[in-house]
């Protein structure tokens, strides 16, 4: 043992949570979606459509036909990434896409979403339901709050 933590050094990860050449292709494909949506997300908070990312819906017309179902396999996880209330995937044609589009393989549209806030997490739902404190809950929230 060392007598200082600043003189010990990282433990060397298992092989099997070492990502392999797929893998760190697959999440550099990610995170260059979730820059795009960003930069989707503050043009649509410069045009006050919407004051932060919960508030935001936003469509992703996918035209590469791997990409689209990379992110069809994330689908359940995609909003809570990309940090919105809810994201739609639809398959596209190039037909009247943007050159700086085809590069990426999708367009980002963000708009402002429908329904309710609700209070706890702050996500926009169209179903919303009470609770005792009189605050307006999504569906998965209320199912939360109900078991506690």
């Amino acid at each position: 043992i060392e007598e200082s933590v600043h003189l010990t050094f990282f433990p060397h990860p298992e092989e099997k949570y070492i990502l392999n050449d797929e893998a760190e292709k697959r999440w550099e494909k990610i995170f260059a979606l979730k820059i795009r949506v960003n930069i989707a997300l503050e043009q649509a908070r410069k045009n006050k459509i919407i004051g932060h990312s919960l508030e935001s819906h936003v469509i992703i017309k996918i035209f590469d036909e791997n990409l689209y179902q990379l992110l069809i396999d994330l689908k359940d996880d995609l909003m809570d990434f990309l940090i919105v209330t809810s994201v739609t995937l639809e398959k596209d044609s190039l037909k009247n896409v943007a050159e700086e589009d085809k590069t990426y393989g999708y367009t980002v549209i963000a708009e402002k979403a429908s329904g309710n806030k609700c209070g706890r997490c702050w996500k926009y739902y169209e179903k919303t339901e009470t609770s005792e404190e009189d605050k307006a809950l999504c569906p998965r929230c209320s199912e939360i709050i109900n078991q506690i």
